[in-house]
């Protein structure tokens, strides 16, 4: 049975009818698109996540945080830092995912996203069960 004209232009394979309802496939291509999105947003994410842990006042910001909450009071307290800076870190932390953030009256407090950092972990893991690497081919000289 041959897909319907949209569903085509959509990548969508065989539709099969199913009682009253239809079930359609994905064609190769379309899942093959959405696994390229999925990996460029894993990209971004891991991209995100790393840019975010490369600055020191986010670590140690990201250590005060272990186990527990903090409002941006404290961590300005325990930083040393004015609140206008620890505002620009904690919007990075923020845009990475790497922290929650929960309002209560006029304070915000901030804790950890456990989720986002095991997805830094499995990618770290991933690239440390990587097989050893092939020996290159030496690339042809310039006459």
């Amino acid at each position: 049975m041959a897909a319907f004209p949209v569903q085509e232009q959509l990548g969508w394979g065989e539709c099969l009818p199913t009682g009253a309802q239809s079930s359609c496939y994905p064609s190769r291509r379309m899942v093959s698109w959405l696994a390229k999105v999925e990996e460029d947003l894993l990209c971004e994410q891991v991209r995100e996540g790393f840019h975010a842990l490369s600055d020191p006042i986010r670590l140690r910001a990201l250590q005060l945080l272990r186990g527990r909450e903090l409002c941006v009071c404290d961590l300005c307290e325990k930083l040393q830092v004015s609140q206008s800076k620890l505002s620009f870190h904690l919007k990075t932390l923020r845009d990475a995912q790497l922290v929650n953030a929960r309002q209560q009256g006029r304070w915000i407090y901030y804790s950890l996203n456990p989720p986002r950092f095991q997805l830094l972990q499995h990618f770290l893991d991933s690239l440390g069960q990587a097989a050893p690497s092939e020996v290159a081919v030496p690339c042809a000289e310039d006459p």
